[in-house]
């Protein structure tokens, strides 16, 4: 079976973007048909995790929602390093923070498909 990764480089100023990722990510894995789905939030996309972006709210409820489904949520730790955000992401701990280039690389060798958001 494959794998999808669903990269999300779209955070609160483009909300309506990224939580359409986030629902595609978690009903594909609902759905059963592939052996994993995983998000990578990245750039903007860390800031789904900030609690003082009232935009961001709705977006961090569905970054919850994946991880309680088991769904694998990773955060790039530069973008969230420059967005100020990294001790917002340990809020939640299943979220790791990940080195995204080497991790990317990881998940393409590794044959999965990519859809950006």
């Amino acid at each position: 079976m494959a794998a999808l990764l669903v990269l999300v480089a779209s955070g609160p100023e483009a909300a309506p973007r990224a939580l359409e990722g986030l629902k595609l990510a978690r009903s594909v894995h609902e759905m059963g048909m592939l052996e994993a789905v995983r998000v990578l939030l990245t750039g903007p996309g860390v800031r789904c995790l900030d609690p003082e972006d009232p935009e961001a709210e709705e977006l961090e409820a569905e970054v919850r929602a994946l991880v309680e489904a088991g769904v694998e949520v990773v955060a790039c730790t530069r973008s969230l390093a420059e967005h100020r955000l990294v001790d917002a992401a340990a809020r939640i701990p299943e979220v790791q923070p990940v080195g995204a280039p080497t991790w990317l690389a990881a998940e393409v060798g590794a044959g999965a498909a990519i859809a950006s958001f």
